[in-house]
């Protein structure tokens, strides 16, 4: 298996934060401020793709976060573990 690295880079700052655990990862992404306008990049030996991002709504900002049961019963998603990781932190939140 190839490792993974995970970088959060902002749009609105210079900050960047890298993770080599995905779910440390997941949890930085939900704990990051939306109007930071954060990215999640993964990377490997394989290459690199977007994992997460936020968006500009008419409300705001937001993250754009697939469902964790979607995620699950998705056997071809390379970033399981990244998502278990957003979305066990963003329960605590919504409670």
């Amino acid at each position: 298996m190839t490792a993974s690295k995970f970088q959060i880079s902002f749009a609105y700052s210079d900050e960047t934060q890298d993770f080599t655990d995905a779910q440390a990862a997941g949890r930085a992404f939900a704990a990051a401020d939306a109007a930071l306008a954060p990215l999640v990049i993964r990377s490997s030996a394989m290459g690199a793709r977007t994992v997460a991002r936020s968006m500009r709504t008419d409300a705001g900002f937001a993250k754009a976060a697939p469902t964790l049961a979607s995620v699950l019963a998705d056997p071809l998603n390379p970033e399981p573990e990244f998502w278990v990781g957003y979305h066990g932190a963003t329960v605590p939140m919504a409670a």
